[in-house]
């Protein structure tokens, strides 16, 4: 799937003749049902409470996505594990120091 970013950045390298960037040649690819994970920790990522640092998704906000989408326990939980596991991945590399 191609952003709107993604698709400026092509176009402008079809208009200049300049090599399409690396990370984009090389981008990873989600398999198919994926995205669903990688929308719902983007839209859930609205709720992370402020302050001096990146704060995981809160817990509440898990579970009343899972009741607004109705999922089952076993939907429920395979949800919360993965999105779960891309958060903790998220904060860690925000919260990362320089040393």
């Amino acid at each position: 799937m191609q952003g709107p970013y993604e698709k400026k950045i092509l176009d402008a390298c079809a208009r200049t003749g300049e090599p399409i960037p690396e990370k984009i040649q090389n981008r990873p690819v989600l398999l198919p049902g994926l995205e669903f994970y990688l929308q719902a920790w983007q839209e859930l990522g609205y709720d992370r409470p402020l302050g001096f640092g990146v704060g995981p998704i809160p817990t509440a906000s898990f579970r009343s996505y899972v009741h607004d989408m109705d999922m089952d326990d076993d939907d429920a939980e395979r949800f919360h594990f993965i999105v779960r596991e891309v958060d903790n991945f998220f904060v860690g590399h925000a919260n990362k120091k320089d040393t």
